[in-house]
């Protein structure tokens, strides 16, 4: 559990051992001067006691030696209520049936077997032990201090010294209990009451969000992450040629006997796209390191840029890269994934744009929302939630105006920013035309004119990109997966369990997929999804098997991927459908 919901845990067990004392001075009460108006009401008593262990069965789970310990006295503090439930039935039952002075002799006779005077100890047990676990808390509260500060600089002031009296409170009071074992029980009361208290001050303001928190949740929305998160990883060695400094050095020009290629024409085309690679891989890995500007990563649709995009934003090898352009500041990553067939209209448009890299960079840098949002800022730190309307701050030109100030603060004292944004073409509605992308390449382009911002992008090669962005500065990735579309063919049969069917010609198979796909991974992918599939239905030993599934592969539509689609849909028993997709 969480440090605050460990102290708010404790709270309730000191809730329940201050309502037990209570109950038991009412026994003493009773044993020592008869009848009093609290004990004219066992029900009620009851009823309570019910209600105050019931908080006790909803704990949370607990994984440090402080928070198993909680656990272990909210269950032992169960026992107890269980054997005061029975105590409390037998008093109500004398009541019911006798007359005062018989349920007084009841209690005398519980008074002498113990039974009172031990669970009179156990709940003093209890409460010192709770008292020094809550202590215990101290280091959990240091660490939820430290990640506070990167996210609300003054709720972290606010919750230090709300922390800092806390234990200063407990600590004093727990040394006063040591050094006074003997303290009457009202005394023992009153010492819950104020370690209570001090718990329910520290609550108290962290029910409420801080004003950097409730900005950080009008700018996420739920699908800010939901593109990316649909797609498939690229496969093993798929693209990372992208990062490595130099391919001698990594191992791919170690051919083993698998990685032979016995078509000519195909190895003299491997080779010139490999050459092409080192050089595209010099200039984006120089771009990462030294660079300011834009990087274009333009394709054919189904080249496999929304894959690559993925890859670089989740491998640690590209922050590494770009730390070095950074020299010293604090490097700030946010990223965006155009999506048209999204549905949400927020991840195809400018607001749904500002929302996630304002979201990105502020909740890295919460020190800068006062200034991206002075009147959001003001207004939420001066009212509740229910002081204000969130939403009225961030309409569309209030976004657009905050992103605008996001990038006016560079250069920026101790920040530099990198943004990865996919699918430039994939911005607007279905209508949208050349002038809209235009607009959209001109603001990327001012933004990466500051010192401090540098941004990578990928589009389809539509000529506003083209036109846009330096040719220098650019790698066309259709002409460079013709290897990576080669590996994943071959492993693909490789690793499906049709490989003893294709074994003596998948190279074969494979060659023709990178020749015929003219580097567009997504119909290499869906073609070699249906020899698969096609040599999974052959019959075992087919004489014919190469000629069949080169026959197939001639079939399948080159120049619609949609209808390749329809295609691989068509071969598929309608029964096993709902199973291959």
């Amino acid at each position: 559990m969480d440090p605050i919901t460990a102290v708010s845990f404790a709270a309730s067990i000191l809730t329940f051992i201050d309502f037990s004392y209570q109950v038991v001075c009412g026994i003493y009460d009773v044993i020592k001067s008869g009848s009093t108006t609290e004990n004219a009401h066992v029900s009620v008593v009851t009823t309570d006691l019910d209600e105050i262990t019931k908080e006790l069965s909803q704990r949370p789970p607990g994984y440090s030696k402080h928070e198993e310990a909680l656990n272990t006295l909210a269950t032992e503090c169960q026992g107890v209520s269980g054997e005061l439930r029975k105590l409390l039935d037998r008093v109500k039952t004398k009541a019911e049936n006798s007359k005062w002075k018989s349920i007084k002799v009841a209690l005398h006779s519980m008074w002498k077997k113990g039974e009172i005077t031990e669970l009179d100890n156990r709940l003093g047990k209890y409460r010192s032990e709770v008292l020094l676990r809550l202590v215990s808390v101290q280091v959990e509260l240091n660490n939820f201090q430290s990640v506070s500060q990167k996210q609300a600089s003054d709720a972290v002031k606010q919750l230090t010294n709300l922390r800092d009296d806390l234990l200063k409170n407990m600590e004093s009071k727990i040394q006063d209990s040591n050094q006074s074992l003997s303290l009457e029980l009202s005394e023992q009361l009153r010492l819950i009451k104020d370690i209570r208290n001090s718990v329910d001050t520290l609550l108290e303001p962290l029910a409420v969000p801080s004003p950097e928190m409730r900005v950080l949740k009008q700018l996420y929305f739920n699908t800010i992450y939901s593109r990316e998160d649909m797609m498939e990883k690229a496969g093993s060695g798929t693209f990372e040629w992208i990062l490595k400094a130099d391919s001698s050095d990594n191992g791919q020009n170690t051919k083993s006997d698998e990685d032979e290629i016995e078509d000519d024409d195909l190895a003299k085309l491997v080779e010139d796209t490999q050459k092409l690679q080192s050089e595209s891989r010099t200039a984006f890995l120089t771009w990462l390191r030294e660079e300011n500007r834009i990087f274009h990563i333009s394709g054919k649709a189904g080249s496999g840029k929304s894959t690559l995009m993925k890859l670089l934003v989740d491998h640690p090898q590209t922050r590494v890269e770009v730390k070095k352009w950074a020299e010293g500041k604090q490097l700030i990553f946010a990223h965006f994934f155009f999506w048209r067939s999204g549905v949400d209209k927020l991840q195809r448009s400018l607001p749904g744009l500002y929302r996630s890299i304002l979201f990105e960079v502020l909740k890295q840098c919460p020190d800068l929302i006062r200034e991206v949002f002075p009147e959001a800022y003001a207004a939420f730190s001066k009212t509740g939630l229910g002081g204000s309307i969130d939403e009225l701050f961030f309409r569309p030109t209030d976004l657009e105006n905050g992103m605008k100030l996001l990038i006016s603060k560079s250069p920026i004292p101790g920040y530099r920013y990198c943004f990865f944004i996919d699918g430039l073409d994939e911005y607007g509605e279905d209508g949208v035309d050349g002038l809209d992308h235009e607009d959209l390449a001109k603001d990327l382009n001012e933004w990466a004119s500051k010192d401090d911002i540098k941004i990578l992008v990928s589009s389809r090669p539509h000529r506003e990109f083209q036109e846009a962005f330096s040719e220098d500065r650019r790698i066309r990735l259709h002409r460079l997966t013709k290897p990576d579309i080669l590996r994943f063919g071959r492993n693909m049969f490789r690793e499906h369990k049709c490989f003893l069917a294709v074994q003596h010609f998948y190279k074969k198979l494979a060659a023709k997929v990178v020749k015929l796909s003219d580097g567009v991974f997504l119909w290499a992918r869906l073609a070699v999804r249906s020899l698969v599939m096609a040599a999974s239905r052959m019959v075992p030993g087919r004489k014919d098997a190469d000629d069949y599934l080169d026959k197939q592969l001639e079939n399948l539509p080159r120049d619609n991927i949609n209808a390749l689609y329809e295609n691989i849909l068509a071969s598929i028993i309608p029964g096993d459908r709902q199973k291959a997709f």
